[in-house]
């Protein structure tokens, strides 16, 4: 009897031991179901991310190409654009430098003499600002022409359209800034500054540099008769180039803070 009793108690123990074996498996295999959508989650928040950091910035290839053109008279080394992220946009960037390149040879007579070179002022995938400047080196021959001219040209790279002054400056605060005298010339001494800062004020009294005339600088680059009033623009300013007598180089060029003049939208 004992014996029987004795048997019966195994095998009861021995049942409970499995059906606790088949508890453990349940929770763990529920435990598993659960933890799978939070890590395909994770993955899919990864993968955006991932995405995200990846995305390139516009024209992030650009490249400028240093070009030549030599005629009997003229010589200028400007640049040629590729790696454009759009070919069509990169066609319209390089015409518009061509037509700019006919710029300065226009406002001399057929017998000048003239080497250009072009200044990158500022270079991002949105924006290409260029400066040139042409020097006369047969002066004797062509007396009433400066010997410098400076002229500039500002491009928008996502569509390969001209930008203008009045595009990327406040018209009116430039001019305040010219009132007060709250820009840097750009020149190679200080005697030049000041006469510099002299002959503006001078041009903002008769009329030559004003507001209106501020409005249409460097508009449109097309016309037999340029405005004589040029933008361009670098990292942290805004720049102005303004004609003027040899006696200060020919053109004064001078530069207001970004921050001050900047067009908002």
């Amino acid at each position: 009897m004992k014996r029987k009793a004795l048997l019966l108690l195994c095998a009861v123990l021995a049942a409970g031991t499995v059906m606790y074996g088949c508890g453990t498996q349940n929770v763990n295999t529920a435990s598993s179901n659960v933890s799978e959508p939070t890590s395909q989650a994770e993955s899919q928040a990864s993968s955006a991310t991932s995405s995200e950091v990846s995305e390139q910035p516009m024209n992030d290839n650009i490249t400028l190409t240093d070009t030549t053109n030599e005629t009997e008279r003229t010589k200028l080394v400007y640049p040629t654009v590729s790696q454009m992220d759009d070919a069509s946009v990169e066609e319209k960037v390089n015409q518009l430098i061509q037509t700019s390149n006919q710029l300065g040879p226009q406002q001399y007579s057929d017998t000048a003499n003239l080497e250009g070179t072009v200044e990158v002022t500022f270079l991002d995938g949105e924006t290409l600002s260029l400066v040139y400047r042409w020097t006369l080196t047969n002066p004797e021959e062509n007396t009433g022409y400066p010997t410098t001219y400076l002229h500039s040209l500002v491009i928008d790279l996502k569509t390969g359209e001209q930008k203008h002054f009045n595009d990327y400056a406040s018209v009116y605060n430039v001019f305040y800034q010219l009132k007060y005298g709250l820009y840097q010339i750009v020149a190679d001494n200080s005697e030049s500054d000041t006469t510099a800062r002299v002959a503006v004020q001078n041009l903002l009294r008769n009329g030559t540099v004003s507001a209106d005339k501020l409005a249409t600088a460097d508009y449109p680059l097309s016309e037999s008769f340029p405005p004589s009033l040029f933008g361009y623009v670098t990292q942290d300013k805004i720049g102005l180039l303004i004609p003027a007598s040899d006696n200060i180089g020919g053109s004064i060029r001078l530069e207001f803070d970004r921050k001050d003049v900047a067009k908002t939208e």
